[in-house]
């Protein structure tokens, strides 16, 4: 697959653009323009220190010339509303939070979906620690499920949640910090789970201690995960095992009931980071994963692999490219957009990857208050 470089260099977007957000129950105010919410997750994709955090801005496409907004705003709750074509705020509404933190959103083809979470440090597997609930795409709420005793105390912890859909189920992976181990630490790790969306049923997922043959990665700092075709793919930023970014390819097809149960997922190494098992930098981060009809591209960012790993702090743009017929590490490669040289003046925050349509996509980052 060819991968055609243009940068652009734009003025700093509004914030109700740059931040995009979420509310509910969205309804209309008589054609009047509303007045967009504000919030303070401009950027808030990009990570230095080490995890990611659950995205809590979205901007979506409605079909019909219009975009919907959904924005958790940290102590307000969550926030949609719709913008017409020129991108005038023309209806915004609430939706109330279930429980009491926020996972993630994702529009679905024929329903949108929202996961909650709450914190279980008495290790209770009574409790319900994550929530999927369902909506009509009108936001009228239509069911939930709960998942509890999955080895979890705090949902969504130093990481973040991403969903796809495939015929009627719902894929979700995030992370999670779980009980504590005979070591006597409460480790951090992914959890992957699959919902049946006619009945908002949990029929399989993977929560415990293992390897990447499961699907498992820890630490595992971000979370990505789609179909291409009816092949479930993830990528994970890793820190230990692996200490790697890694693509997770599964070998049960997606649209049944069960995805790891009686089924594998083979570990694909798309940019191997240097230093000691467990140590928290990695110089990396994630920001996009995309599928063409040929390659699975993932964008993110890394300081230069070389022997003074540890003090660099110029981070460079790439996209890795895998092929879809025939995903391996030696079958990789990794593609440097950016050639920024140690100690100088550019700042790179984490990517975005933006599918514009078939086999055509966008990367976009920012370096100081621009766009490129």
């Amino acid at each position: 697959m060819k991968i055609h470089i243009t940068k652009h260099m734009t003025k700093r977007f509004p914030a109700c653009l740059v931040a995009i957000a979420l509310i509910i129950a969205v309804l209309p105010l008589s054609g009047l323009a509303a007045e967009a919410t504000t919030s303070n997750n401009a950027n808030a994709q990009n990570y230095t220190s080490y995890a990611a955090r659950p995205v809590n801005s979205y901007l979506f496409a409605n079909g019909d010339n219009t975009f919907t907004r959904f924005e958790h705003i940290y102590g307000s709750g969550i926030v949609v509303e719709v913008f017409d074509a020129g991108f005038n705020c023309v209806s915004t509404s609430e939706i109330p939070m279930e429980l009491s933190i926020f996972g993630g959103f994702y529009s679905g083809s024929d329903y949108n979906f929202i996961v909650f979470g709450q914190s279980n440090r008495s290790e209770d597997n009574s409790l319900e620690v994550f929530r999927v609930v369902k909506y009509s795409k009108t936001w009228q709420r239509l069911g939930s499920t709960g998942l509890s005793n999955c080895n979890t105390t705090v949902p969504f912890d130093a990481g973040s949640l991403r969903m796809t859909e495939y015929g009627n189920m719902l894929y979700i992976r995030s992370s999670h910090e779980m009980y504590k181990e005979v070591d006597g630490y409460n480790h951090q790790s992914n959890i992957t789970f699959s919902v049946s969306i006619p009945d908002m049923r949990i029929t399989d997922g993977f929560w415990g201690v293992m390897n990447t043959s499961y699907g498992y990665v820890s630490h595992s700092f971000n979370q990505f995960i789609l179909t291409s075709g009816s092949t479930l793919a993830a990528v994970d930023h890793g820190d230990a095992h692996p200490r790697s970014i890694v693509l997770l390819v599964y070998s049960t097809p997606a649209g049944g009931e069960r995805f790891i149960t009686g089924g594998s997922a083979s570990p694909v190494t798309l940019l191997s980071i240097p230093g000691s098992i467990g140590a928290n930098f990695t110089g990396a981060s994630i920001g996009g994963f995309e599928v063409s009809a040929s390659s699975y591209l993932v964008a993110g960012n890394s300081v230069a692999h070389n022997s003074d790993y540890q003090s660099n702090r110029t981070r460079n743009i790439f996209v890795s490219v895998t092929p879809v017929n025939n995903p391996t590490s030696s079958n990789t490669q990794v593609k440097w957009l950016t050639h920024h040289a140690e100690n100088g003046q550019a700042v790179t925050s984490t990517p975005h990857l933006v599918s514009i349509f078939s086999n055509t996509f966008v990367i976009l980052w920012s370096e100081g208050d621009t766009v490129k």
